[in-house]
């Protein structure tokens, strides 16, 4: 067995796996089969664009995150993570390779997409970004060398040397953008 998802009666998954990381990577399917729509949302929430579909009233959160820098600091927070516990990034990993492996079926199961004239962004190997779900602790384009670029519901952890960043901040966004 390498991995498999069944669905019982009310549809709740059910995984099975030879190991962890494999667990992590049918757990990446099954949360890209189920929650498509919400994991390309907080993509777009992370990276502070979510008022290019989400409206005006997206603004000052979108001008917030950017600001604050959240998705440069969740990519300097799994670098860390890399340095530090290489066996956690790797079940990152893997989880981030279920999630890409089942993202476009995901997508082609959610109306949401059709009704926002959205896709999700072209999948990659690697966390996309754990900053997704820091950013709202919720349960994806080529590819950095830390091999982040995209928010999937995972957590960033807590880690000494993921303070926010220093220098320049990138502009506020703005209606015209």
């Amino acid at each position: 067995m390498t991995g498999e998802i069944f669905r019982d009666a009310w549809g709740i998954p059910h995984l099975r796996a030879d190991g962890a990381r494999e667990l992590a990577r049918v757990q990446g399917r099954v949360t890209a089969l189920d929650r498509a729509w919400q994991l390309e949302v907080e993509r777009h929430r992370s990276q502070g664009t979510s008022a290019s579909f989400l409206g005006a009233e997206a603004l000052p959160w979108d001008r917030f995150v950017r600001r604050a820098r959240l998705d440069d600091t969740a990519r300097r927070c799994f670098d860390a993570l890399e340095r530090r516990d290489p066996e956690t990034s790797e079940w990152v990993r893997a989880y981030v390779d279920g999630v890409d492996e089942s993202l476009a079926e995901g997508a082609r199961r959610s109306p949401e997409f059709a009704q926002a004239g959205l896709a999700p962004a072209a999948g990659n190997p690697g966390p996309r970004s754990a900053s997704g779900s820091a950013s709202t602790s919720s349960s994806r384009a080529s590819r950095p060398s830390s091999g982040v670029s995209r928010s999937y519901g995972i957590s960033a952890p807590t880690l000494s040397g993921c303070s926010p960043p220093t220098g320049p901040r990138p502009p506020a966004a703005t209606a015209g953008w």
